[in-house]
């Protein structure tokens, strides 16, 4: 039975975040309404309605200061977003050189090509970063504020994990046999083979969540129990990630790898130099295993060289790699730029969706439809550049950092490490997650340390 003494619009919150990852739940693509429509979306429309009517009818209440406290590190990252944005005006970043409208034959609505505009769109991507942090990252730590709130978020975040488990592995199964019953989405007639993807949604979408549940898993265990999960937890999920076959999961692991390894060697000791170089033949295994079990990833290898000549020539790419030229059209670009002297948008970028005009330009043949990366690493690297990127990181990176002070040194670096990992896993394919374990992260330390407090208080009397 559900804990009554957990407000509606909390528990109504908790679902919205738990749904964000279950990419399964799609209702409504951007054809249709400019934005993909999902049920977390619905849920979270909702909540944002009903607490706007409970602020409106409290006229006392004050907004967190945005320059100050836990989140700070967030509103400069935005703000350097829009100094970006101002130099790619200014240097024709959002210019497209042959589409005038990356709408034509694809919007179904006049909300969706009014979305998906070159005027808009661009614009909308701030406001759903906006978003994003606010939401995902900020409200966390004012909506889930007491234990019984934060168990019932544990309680359904574990139930609905192993409902998609359950069902994804029976699908898995059934595959065998030729037959398979769980599309990539509700509105999607895609079947994506043998491959793990439960209600991740794509299987690259699944790599990523498997290991975001892994890291709040522990989280809950350590809330709960003060200790990590075992190891056969730690088995059982990377067993599911290699059987999700994603090439960009495995890329991911290989760019929290190197983040790892910068960590490490930034403060370098014997014993630091064994643990890195244990810790880069792990990852490279990983990884190789991964390759070679992988036929999908296979055939990306044997045809990357046509790759190169078709960029040279802008002819069409091999067929294998149309659905990844949108991940590296834009970094083509920032090569071209650089080759010709002009580093500064591989500095600074060049704001905001300037990604999906980057590959209308060079892919023009392929599509005349809003085309972002799928790669997060590309998207923040073309739109704010090296720098951008670096910030990025360490925005991410530094909560992990500061609200794991207090746990045993073991502990404390096994959050930063998994925390680069997810940093890695969503660099290489865009997810939500990671501003929902960052929100989720915060909140649960913040509450665990007054926990520790409090019981210390408490033996301090006793005694």
């Amino acid at each position: 039975m559900l804990n009554t003494k957990v407000s509606f619009v909390t528990k109504l919150y908790i679902w919205s975040l738990i749904f964000e990852s279950l990419l399964y739940f799609v209702l409504g693509s951007q054809q249709n309404t400019g934005i993909n429509t999902s049920f977390g979306r619905i849920l979270q429309t909702i909540t944002i309605l009903l607490l706007s009517g409970y602020f409106i009818s409290r006229i006392e209440f004050k907004l967190p200061n945005p320059l100050t406290g836990h989140f700070k590190m967030f509103t400069y990252l935005f703000l350097f977003s829009i100094l970006s944005a101002i130099f790619g005006i200014l240097t024709e970043g959002y210019t497209f050189r042959y589409v005038g409208n990356y709408n034509a034959g694809f919007a179904t609505s006049a909300i969706a090509k009014f979305l998906r505009s070159a005027f808009v769109r661009p614009i909308l991507e701030y406001v759903i970063y906006f978003f994003y942090i606010t939401y995902f990252v900020v409200m966390p730590f004012y909506m889930i504020k007491t234990e019984k709130a934060l168990f019932y978020f544990f309680k359904m975040f574990r139930r609905m994990f192993m409902i998609g488990l359950v069902i994804g592995l029976l699908d898995l199964l059934t595959s065998l046999a030729g037959f398979q019953f769980l599309a990539r989405d509700m509105m999607d007639v895609v079947y994506v083979g043998f491959r793990f993807h439960g209600f991740a949604g794509e299987p690259r979408d699944a790599f990523v969540y498997l290991f975001y549940s892994y890291c709040v898993f522990n989280i809950e265990s350590i809330y709960k129990t003060d200790q990590l999960l075992s190891k056969k937890y730690s088995l059982g999920i990377i067993g599911l990630m290699l059987l999700t076959q994603s090439a960009s999961g495995l890329l991911g692991v290989l760019i929290g790898g190197i983040l790892i390894l910068g960590m490490v060697f930034s403060k370098v000791s014997i014993k630091q130099l064994i643990y890195g170089f244990l810790m880069a033949i792990l990852v490279i295994s990983f990884v190789v295993v991964g390759v070679l079990s992988s036929e999908r990833i296979m055939s990306y290898i044997e045809v990357i060289s046509l790759v190169y000549e078709a960029l040279e020539e802008e002819l069409p790419p091999p067929l294998v790699f149309v659905g990844q030229m949108n991940n590296i059209y834009p970094i083509w670009d920032m090569y071209v730029k650089a080759k010709n002297f002009n580093i500064f948008p591989l500095l600074v970028g060049s704001g905001f969706g300037s990604a999906s005009v980057a590959n209308n330009n060079w892919g023009y043949f392929l599509w005349s439809e809003l085309m972002n990366p799928h790669s997060q690493i590309v998207r923040i690297l073309y739109e704010t550049g090296i720098i951008g990127l670096g910030l990025y990181i360490v925005t991410i990176f530094k909560q992990a950092k500061i609200h794991t002070i207090g746990l045993s040194d073991s502990k404390r670096k096994f959050f930063m490490y998994t925390m680069l990992l997810l940093i890695g896993m969503s660099l290489a394919h865009r997810s939500t997650t990671i501003f929902i374990y960052t929100g989720i992260l915060i909140m649960t330390m913040t509450m665990y340390r007054k926990k520790i407090a409090l019981l210390a208080n408490q033996n301090l009397k006793e005694n």
